[in-house]
């Protein structure tokens, strides 16, 4: 036990030194403390300890490993709360250095001094955090500043009928910690690569034989030892390393599933649940002329079938796309039907595909998303591979869904893999259907449109409905 909480008090410090964008280097070696302690938390066998680790980590401000942590503080926080944070940081950094010198130097009495300092600058700079995240609400103030949650404040904000799983894969083992509102549990899931190996057979373009066999492997390594209740109608997923290739949809069928990246950030999402927007802006079939990417002629219909204000065509520029945004005070939904552009390498890179005219490109980026609020109940993003990024260690998937995540919407559906345009504008068609005109909750309606499309003998296969995933909240 007393391992686990120095590798998890080792994560922690290696935070703040990221956090001031030391680079590769010290990427690297939290990336390994990472590995070390995410070991040490699963040893200790006490779903407690793992819960804290993997919040602390998942908490983590992941925008320092993408080097954009200024762009994005600079994008949502208000000028003045940003400098007297900036201000708060680099005086308790001085008052940590003078306190270490007063450490070598042995004077007990300057010690002493220093000690207080540094405790008065710490305190200053936790109320200037405190200001920020009462001024930024959810996503982005979850993201720029995180503050874990106990595991009895996350069973706290589970309903009777919700599971919390957050999944942790060390070197050699990993393991799941279940929470519910009742109780909070460690399950060893075996070796890392056998979780690795199940999670790597899984291809959307297989035959329908093979991918029901990969399925069938991977809810017996991942879903089966979990033994969730019959009770259990919805599942809160934060996935990490392999896991996140995982068709979430196939594997918990039967349940609504919705995608977290962390017990904390969930918590933060659901405070903006009872906001409600009225009307639907739907984005489609963009000009794509010029560009070499394929014309989405399906995407048109679906958006007009869809929404209440409707842009399409050449009218489908970043810039119009913004001032439509900017009209309405909420909106129930902002769906895009559009190409996704994912980039690995750097996932605040990523875009949606949009017409292309000056003065922009007609990609709109992930960067370029949290810059202006997206005041929305949810974010749709019906685009090929939309749900896609690059994992980092401790901090999950970074991509499209985080960034509307930290610019408004505590709700973002989007797509694993390339989707077919028919199945797609029938799953979102009656998606919309239960969600805004029966009155289901979101992860409820999207569970019933992948099952209303499967039910089609045309679109069985787990590609055509799979990939869909809810991230934030469900209800």
């Amino acid at each position: 036990m007393e391992a686990s909480r120095k590798a998890i008090a080792a994560v922690l410090e290696m935070t703040s030194g990221l956090a001031e964008g030391q680079g590769a280097q010290a990427r690297e070696k939290w990336s390994r403390i990472f590995r070390v302690a995410k070991a040490a938390a699963i040893s200790s066998g006490d779903a407690a300890t793992v819960f804290e680790f993997a919040e602390s980590s998942r908490a983590v401000d992941f925008l320092a490993s993408l080097e954009q942590g200024d762009s994005i503080r600079t994008a949502t926080v208000p000028p003045a709360l940003r400098d007297a944070e900036k201000e708060a940081r680099v005086a308790e950094s001085i008052a940590a250095a003078r306190h270490q010198a007063a450490l070598r130097d042995g004077d007990r009495a300057l010690i002493r001094t220093r000690q207080d300092e540094l405790g008065a600058a710490r305190t200053k700079h936790e109320d200037a955090i405190g200001s920020i995240r009462r001024e930024v609400r959810g996503g982005a103030a979850a993201a720029i500043y995180p503050k874990p949650i106990t595991d009895a404040e996350a069973r706290a904000a589970l309903g009777s009928d919700e599971a919390l799983v957050i999944y942790v894969l060390a070197d050699e083992n990993c393991a799941a910690i279940v929470l519910t509102s009742r109780d909070v549990r460690l399950v060893p899931l075996g070796a890392t690569k056998d979780v690795a190996a199940a999670c790597a057979v899984w291809d959307p373009g297989a035959d329908a034989a093979k991918a029901d066999a990969a399925i069938a492997a991977m809810r017996k390594t991942l879903v089966g030892p979990l033994k969730l209740s019959d009770t259990t109608k919805r599942v809160l997923v934060s996935p990490d390393g392999d896991v996140h290739r995982a068709p979430l949809a196939a594997l918990f069928t039967g349940r609504e599933v919705v995608h977290v990246p962390s017990a904390s950030s969930y918590v933060v999402l659901a405070a903006d649940k009872t906001l409600r927007g009225a009307k639907v802006l739907a984005i489609g079939a963009p000009d794509y002329a010029g560009r070499g990417l394929v014309a989405l002629p399906e995407s048109g219909a679906e958006a007009k079938a869809i929404g209440d204000v409707v842009i399409t065509g050449a009218a489908a520029t970043e810039s119009d796309v913004r001032a439509a945004i900017a009209k309405e005070t909420r909106w129930r939904s902002v769906h895009f039907a559009v190409h996704g552009v994912v980039n690995t390498k750097r996932p605040m890179l990523s875009s949606l595909a949009l017409t292309a005219a000056a003065p922009d490109d007609g990609e709109l980026t992930a960067l370029e998303i949290i810059e202006q609020p997206v005041p929305a109940d949810l974010v749709v993003l019906s685009a090929c591979e939309s749900g896609g990024g690059r994992v980092f260690a401790g901090e999950g998937l970074v991509g499209m869904p985080r960034a509307f995540l930290f610019a408004g919407s505590p709700r973002v559906i989007a797509s694993s893999w390339k989707v077919d345009d028919a199945a797609t504008r029938a799953l979102m068609t009656k998606f919309y259907e239960l969600w805004r005109v029966k009155g289901l909750r979101a992860s409820a309606a999207l569970a019933g449109a992948q099952d209303a499309v499967r039910a089609d003998e045309h679109w069985r296969h787990p590609r055509y409905w799979a990939a869909w995933t809810l991230w934030g909240i469900g209800d």
